[in-house]
């Protein structure tokens, strides 16, 4: 994944789910991963877990330039 700045942000999260969106936006506010308890939402839950992933990922590239 390339590093996403502050202006590009809003057009890159666009395109991802409202789960990544979610996990992402949680993540630069430095908010602990919420817990999936349903088994039939481990899907979104995945996307949500992407989502914070790469937002923790990319504040680290970010950081470290």
């Amino acid at each position: 994944m390339k590093n996403i700045i502050k202006t590009e942000r809003d057009t890159y999260l666009r395109t991802k789910s409202r789960f990544y969106q979610t996990g992402w936006l949680d993540a630069e506010r430095n908010e602990p991963a919420q817990a999936s308890t349903r088994e039939k939402n481990e899907e979104f839950y995945q996307d949500y877990l992407d989502g914070y992933r790469s937002s923790m990922e990319n504040q680290f590239n970010l950081e470290s330039m």
